[in-house]
Formats: C-alpha cells, structure tokens, sequence
C-alpha cells in the first residue's frame, strides 16, 4: 500500500507506517491541474479553461509519462538510516552522513537549534524525506545511537 503524507506531525506514527512495510511518500503540493488517473495507462486533465471546460483526454503514453513526472517532481519518499556523521556545515544546517551500508548523503535539519546539531564522528539514525529534487534528505527524526567510533581511513 503507497501513502503519500505532507507535513504530516507525528513523526511515531509515519515511522511506525514505514518499518511495517507501507510505501510512503512525501508530497510537496498539488498539481496546478487537477488529474484524474485511471491507472498508469489512462487520465484525464480536469481542465480549468473557460474556453475548454471539462476533461481532456490523456493517451496512454502521455498519461504515463504525466504520471512518473509528477513523481519526480512533487514527491519523495521516506528512508531510515543509520551511521557516522563524517562532516558538517552549521552555517546551512547540514550534516554529511556515512551509512552503514557505505552511501555517503548529506542531511538537513530543519528547525533546530545548533546543539542539536550532531557532532563529526557520532553515531546517528536519520528518519528522514529523501526527495527527488534535491540530493539532500529533509531530516524528520534524529536520533543518536551509542556504538563503536568509526574507523577511519
């Protein structure tokens, strides 16, 4: 099942939805206009034109490709992930963390004060957006974990 939430506060629940299996993403507004899909293969644009009121048809392969574009475009979707933090930049809020399975991602908090800004070296989990726009995940939850002291080389 997908889910698609925007700034949805209860971040216990999301997380919850998310270790459970559900697919869930992030949607960061409306379309301009209003589209009906019938599944990836057919739509229709609700047309807001006074001089062509009511629907236009999409053929199949433009309604696909409306589909996935507004995918991309508008949505992102939820990781967990947990790591080191190898570098930071306080200026912009943002942290470089290194994965445990190797993915280097910078994250950003959002509305946070610099001491809860983790330090280079800790050992955090990241609940976080990742969207397609933007290289850098919109951090929902931080938490910081107690382990080993990465390796470094």
């Amino acid at each position: 099942m997908e889910i698609v939430a925007e700034d949805f506060a209860d971040v216990t629940y999301l997380r919850e939805l998310h270790s459970s299996g559900f697919e869930l993403f992030y949607g960061v507004g409306l379309p301009r206009q209003a589209v009906i899909f019938l599944g990836s293969g057919r739509g229709f644009i609700v047309e807001d034109n006074p001089d062509v009121l009511g629907f236009r048809s999409l053929t199949s392969k433009a309604a696909e490709n409306l589909y996935y574009r507004l995918l991309w475009c508008r949505f992102g979707h939820a990781v967990s992930l947990c790591g080191w933090v190898k570098e930071r930049n306080l200026e912009q809020s943002l942290f470089c963390l290194h994965s445990d399975r190797g993915r280097e991602v910078w994250c950003r908090l959002r509305g946070t004060e610099l001491g809860q800004m983790p330090d280079v070296g800790q050992k955090v989990s990241v609940f976080a957006w990742e969207k397609w726009v933007t290289p850098i995940l919109d951090v929902i939850q931080l938490e910081w974990l107690r382990g080993e002291e990465p390796v470094s080389g």
